[in-house]
């Protein structure tokens, strides 16, 4: 994981805000030329308000399926963490030492109780 990586992946945020803004936009411009369209009637504007009216879908639909920062470390992260020999090697032994421990102390405290 480089300092590079971290950068892109707190620029997806920003990203994906900035797609949001357009699609807003795009979708109040598509909204304003189809609406002259329909006083003037021109063939072209309603054209160019389907063109926007399909750029705000596309916007709209970047904008809702981008995946913030926190779900791209998510992706990235966890996976490298869990998947590391340090975590494949030595939890198994550390929770078998918990749990025999644990089990010590149930049983001892039994004992103690019963006497």
């Amino acid at each position: 994981m480089t300092p590079f990586t971290i950068y892109l992946w707190q620029l997806a945020d920003n990203l994906r805000c900035l797609l949001g803004v357009v699609a807003i936009l795009l979708g109040f411009a598509a909204g304003f030329i189809l609406f002259i369209s329909t006083v003037e009637q021109e063939a072209f504007l309603v054209k160019v308000g389907a063109i926007f009216l399909v750029a705000t879908l596309l916007f709209g639909a970047c904008a809702t399926l981008m995946p913030s920062s926190k779900t791209i470390a998510m992706m990235v992260a966890i996976p490298a963490i869990a998947n590391s020999e340090p975590i494949q090697k030595d939890l198994p032994e550390l929770y078998q030492l918990a749990k025999e421990a644990l089990k010590e102390q149930i049983v001892g405290g039994k004992k103690t109780e019963t006497k």
